[in-house]
């Protein structure tokens, strides 16, 4: 059964087919520039057992004058089956619509991307069929935040991609708050995929920004990452839950990201540094240790004056 990662980047993709043509065209500029894009039937063959089905399909040109098919395949692990069954996916798709089709696979595990890119002998003589690879050299780091904000789909795979980039996580983070406003469904979801592939660094680096800045966290990423209690949103800003509430939860936050810089610094804490920061409730305080916890030496540096 596919990965919740699997999906996201799945819907994504299929929400903005655009990304796929963007994506391809760096490893084959074959596929057009220009020109109607639409997701199709990923259905691939009508053969029982097995039921061929591609992740996703993406036809450049109208169902009358196709111009050029795109099979894509998230890989996210090792899969021999695969190199028997993606042949037939493109075979398939040009028998149906009658023009140049090809394989795109993304892969953002090294290894990966490695075993998907070996070609796939068929038996045909001096004939080998070669997939089109994505690994994290072929996607873009998006690291702008206004990129992010109009095209949080590419962010997000961006971010998936290059797991230990705080710049790519940041603006991928931006990009979901956007999104936010319009879907909220969806930008629920692309927090999660971040916070879940950001490396152990990156995320405590993040951490430390966001509490300093008084930033509130948003679904799964809160409850994952974060204190509970906070929300934000279409009504960012808004008067939610008692003053007590939140006070507690932002110091329950900046506790949280006091420790998550350490352990992205890979700083010893004993229990008696780490049951002093959890107890303590006032902010001021909290957000000095936490200024802290980015230079000392030893975590219990923090509590000096």
């Amino acid at each position: 059964m596919p990965s919740a990662l699997h999906q996201a980047i799945v819907e994504a993709l299929r929400e903005k087919p655009g990304v796929v043509r963007e994506l391809g065209r760096r490893v084959e500029r074959r596929i057009p520039a220009g020109g109607h894009l639409e997701v199709r039937d990923s259905k691939l063959a009508d053969l029982s057992p097995p039921d061929y089905s591609a992740d996703l399909v993406v036809m450049v040109g109208s169902e009358a004058q196709p111009r050029f098919g795109l099979v894509v395949e998230v890989q996210l692990a090792v899969d021999e089956d695969k190199r028997y069954s993606w042949p037939l996916y493109v075979a398939t798709l040009r028998a149906r619509y009658r023009c140049p089709c090809c394989l795109m696979v993304l892969a953002p595990d090294r290894r990966v991307a490695a075993w998907a890119a070996r070609p796939i002998e068929v038996g045909q003589p001096r004939s080998a069929f070669v997939p089109l690879v994505l690994g994290a050299k072929a996607v873009p780091a998006v690291t702008e935040g206004r990129v992010a904000r109009r095209r949080p789909e590419l962010a997000m795979i961006s971010a998936i991609f290059h797991p230990d980039d705080a710049a790519v996580a940041r603006a991928a983070i931006e990009g979901a708050r956007r999104l936010f406003a319009v879907d909220e469904d969806r930008a629920a979801r692309y927090y999660d995929v971040i916070a879940g592939v950001m490396s152990p660094r990156v995320l405590g680096l993040l951490e430390a920004e966001m509490a300093t800045q008084g930033y509130q966290y948003v679904s799964e990423f809160a409850r994952k990452h974060a204190a509970q209690g906070f929300e934000i949103g279409r009504q960012e800003g808004r008067e939610e839950g008692r003053e007590e509430g939140r006070e507690e939860g932002r110091a329950a936050e900046a506790v949280r990201a006091i420790l998550a810089v350490f352990e992205a610094r890979e700083l010893l804490v004993s229990a008696e540094v780490r049951d002093r920061i959890a107890a303590c409730k006032d902010l001021d305080l909290l957000a000095c240790w936490l200024k802290r916890a980015v230079k000392v030496a030893t975590a219990a540096e923090v509590f000096d004056q």
